[in-house]
């Protein structure tokens, strides 16, 4: 059933590209994977970034899933837990470390 609803959402963002003729989403997910896909076979450059996210945001899904069937509890946490990792990594480094 999911399958058949994530082909029923890409048909309808490859329907709004064509009538509006523009990059215009109407589904994140299914938009990242109908614009790779359509980039792929218009200019026949494949679109990785889309793709790597495409497949962390399934995985990332598959893993609340899990942790929610092991530890209901924490579930809610691998979210903060990860935009808070996102956030330490991304953040520009104050100072400078001087060598002695």
């Amino acid at each position: 059933m999911l399958g058949t609803l994530a082909a029923a959402m890409g048909c309808q963002n490859a329907g709004v590209r064509v009538a509006m003729g523009a990059q215009v989403p109407t589904a994140y997910l299914t938009g990242l994977l109908t614009g790779a896909v359509t980039d792929a076979v218009t200019s026949g450059r494949v679109q990785w970034p889309a793709l790597v996210t495409t497949a962390l945001l399934i995985l990332g899904a598959a893993a609340a899933a899990l942790l929610e069937r092991l530890l209901p509890g924490a579930a809610p946490l691998l979210p903060a837990l990860l935009v808070t990792a996102a956030w330490l990594t991304g953040r520009p480094r104050t100072g400078t470390r001087r060598a002695s």
